[in-house]
């Protein structure tokens, strides 16, 4: 983020029309790995009655996030956050959260960091709760180009980038067990 500031990813206008729900009255979200904001700033706009949270654990992403021209500190909290160890509760309180945006952040955490991730949203998730989800499938195109060169693989399914960011890729039968060992149904 300190290169590219907020050019990096491009605001995800669509989101609202993939997941119908994001558009319900006084919805409570959360978004983990929230970055500059890509995600939250359009939700803003969609969702007039929405309070939203972001985290991330980027201090530089948070600071961009807060700076930017349609945050409403009125409706909108972001903090910086490790999901990995950082509890959630010490920002957010227990079982208040109607949804949670989770996109492209579990395949960047160390497979054993993964279920801790997990568990710690788990904690501030209302009964009922929604997470919505959206990350890299197993043998996905960039799974296979990753695999060529030597020297990308981690681990079964976990690879490192030219840039150094991490992307692991799921099967269903490893997201439905992440899900619910840590507390999902």
């Amino acid at each position: 983020y300190k290169v590219n500031e907020n050019r990096f990813f491009k605001d995800r206008h669509y989101l609202d029309k993939e997941w119908n729900c994001l558009r319900d009255a006084k919805l409570k979200i959360i978004e983990v790995g929230c970055g500059v904001g890509n995600t939250i700033l359009p939700l803003l706009e969609v969702n007039p009655t929405a309070q939203i949270w972001g985290c991330d654990f980027s201090e530089n992403a948070i600071s961009i996030l807060q700076t930017s021209e349609g945050y409403d500190k009125s409706r909108c909290t972001s903090f910086v956050n490790d999901i990995t160890k950082d509890a959630l509760l010490e920002h957010v309180e227990a079982a208040s959260m109607d949804l949670c945006l989770m996109i492209f952040v579990l395949s960047a955490i160390s497979p054993e960091k993964m279920l801790n991730s997990l568990t710690n949203v788990a904690t501030i998730m209302k009964k009922g709760g929604k997470v919505l989800f959206r990350d890299y499938g197993l043998y996905d195109m960039a799974q296979l180009k990753m695999a060529e060169p030597k020297g990308h693989k981690i681990q079964d399914n976990f690879y490192v980038r030219k840039d150094g960011t991490r992307a692991y890729y799921f099967s269903e039968e490893v997201l439905e067990n992440l899900f619910k060992d840590a507390g999902f149904k």
